[in-house]
């Protein structure tokens, strides 16, 4: 009977193997989980976390991977200030081919923004204490996430046992067509261009470019269909591009970087910008005060190349119509600014026969106004005392009939000081000073928590502001409620409080 049943089960089975090349199996979708993803679907909603390091408060990458973003973040709308403002830069043509970009208005723009705004250049040795700030999820510094393959990976450097520093493109490759890493600054430093990789993705990754051909790298091919990757490499090849200025016949083909200008802008297309590339944008521009533009507005890349920006691509700024040649339409559109100005600065001073000017900027978006000042109609000018001033002039008497000047900035405000001016009276002399207060109008983040309060100790919090990076610090009072009674010594007894040390009180008398 055993054999039989034997034979039974061997027989089907035998029949299945047989079966299995004609069963066609469903095709997986990968979906992002809605648990990892931050839901942020707006600026305004993005919770902020900074963490001090030496002199910098750094922001956490609050983003989630594969989690398209649709907004431009609040940090970077302070960047684009200016002569730097999205409107600017839109109106700046760019080139009308893969090879002549680099010599088109809008390259020169965009490389004048992300270099004056790159204030602190990363080493090669100094990233790979940052990546828990940079590339972790959702403010979670504990875990960073592999730039290839997304695994989660301890924050925390382990001298390269579980994860190393990735160059995105190998040493041979250097837009700049150098052979050897400059490992203090640089492209090959630059924490933008560096990603922190499992150790075995970073030995696969080889030395191929990127590309779709046979011969070149496809970064899908590390992520296993999790995560797709040709827009992140994409943006961060044009970002080298620009920021350090490539030298023509570095970046194109199998011996440069990417494969072609159409493969680029193919994957710029598949792969959108996600929240974790503009959270990580965020981080970045707290470290070294620059940022990747082509995050921020992806659609500059076929702008560039004089390419048409696709009808229904997801940009966080909502994209550029190609049938217009700009705007800010779509879901993803930044909101009109509510303008906040700063106090006139007189550019040009205004004269006997010459109009003067002032301006002023918006803290927010970079909005200059400008204004006419009207001559002043006396021969002495808009700025200086007369020549001959008279005798002894009544400059303590508060009822002479001063005529000033406009007033001239001794020291310009910053966003956390305040500048000074002056103006002269032009008939008598008399100088007056007055307080500019500091430009910032401080949008601060939800306070943070840097010590608890306890019973016997007073906690502290702080807050950060999203403009100018200016910290706040404030205290949390104790927990315990009502009077707080300390112990004492009594017969030999200590009182540590309320009934229970009356109680060891009395009950130490009665056991005499």
């Amino acid at each position: 009977m055993m054999k039989k049943f034997t034979k039974a089960i061997l027989t089907i089975g035998f029949s299945l193997l047989l079966l299995l090349p004609t069963i066609t199996l469903p095709t997986a979708t990968v979906t992002v989980d809605a648990a990892s993803a931050t839901g942020y679907t707006s600026a305004e909603q993005v919770v902020y976390q900074t963490v001090k390091d030496g002199t910098k408060n750094i922001v956490l990458n609050w983003g989630a991977r594969e989690e398209d973003c649709v907004f431009v973040s609040t940090y970077a709308k302070s960047f684009y200030t200016g002569d730097y403002t999205y409107e600017k830069l839109s109106a700046k043509s760019g080139g009308t081919a893969q090879n002549d970009a680099k010599d088109s208005a809008l390259y020169t723009a965009l490389q004048s923004l992300m270099s004056s705004r790159h204030t602190y250049e990363t080493s090669y040795d100094w990233t790979r204490y940052r990546y828990r700030y940079t590339d972790c999820e959702k403010n979670n510094s504990n875990t960073i996430s592999s730039f290839y393959s997304g695994e989660s990976l301890s924050g925390t450097w382990d001298s390269g046992s579980t994860w190393n520093r990735e160059h995105t493109w190998p040493k041979s490759k250097s837009l700049n067509g150098s052979p050897t890493f400059d490992k203090s600054g640089g492209e090959e430093s630059d924490i933008i261009m560096l990603r922190p990789a499992s150790v075995s993705e970073n030995s696969s990754r080889g030395s191929k470019a990127y590309g779709k051909s046979t011969g070149f790298y496809n970064p899908n091919s590390e992520s296993n269909g999790a995560y797709d990757l040709r827009g992140d490499c994409a943006r961060i090849f044009l970002y080298v591009f620009v920021r350090w200025k490539n030298n023509a016949g570095y970046a194109w083909g199998s011996n440069g970087v990417m494969e072609s200008m159409s493969v680029l802008l193919e994957w710029m297309e598949a792969d959108p910008v996600d929240t974790w590339e503009m959270g990580r944008n965020d981080a970045v521009q707290s470290i070294t005060g620059t940022r990747n533009v082509f995050v921020d507005y992806p659609e500059f890349a076929w702008k560039l190349f004089g390419k048409q920006i696709p009808q229904n691509y997801v940009s966080p700024s909502g994209g550029e119509d190609s049938t217009q040649g700009g705007g800010n339409s779509g879901s993803g559109s930044v909101q009109p600014c509510q303008h906040s100005y700063g106090n006139w600065t007189t550019t040009k001073p205004a004269t006997a026969t010459q109009n003067g000017e002032k301006k002023r900027t918006c803290s927010l978006c970079g909005d200059v106004q400008t204004e006419t000042i009207p001559m002043t109609g006396t021969s002495s000018g808009g700025q200086t005392p007369p020549q001959n001033p008279p005798q002894n002039p009544p400059q303590d008497d508060p009822n002479s009939p001063h005529k000033y000047s406009d007033w001239i900035i001794l020291k310009a405000a910053t966003a956390w000081e305040d500048g000074k001016q002056q103006r002269t009276c032009l008939l008598c002399g008399k100088t007056e000073t007055q307080t500019i207060p500091q430009t910032c109008q401080h949008e601060y983040t939800a306070w943070i928590v840097t010590r608890k309060p306890t019973a016997w100790k007073n906690g502290s919090q702080t807050r950060t502001c999203l403009l100018c990076g200016k910290t706040e610090t404030q205290s949390i009072p104790k927990t315990v409620n009502g009077p707080l009674i300390l112990g004492c010594s009594v017969g030999g007894v200590t009182l540590v409080g309320g009934g229970f040390g009356v109680y060891l009180f009395f009950k130490k008398k009665k056991l005499k």
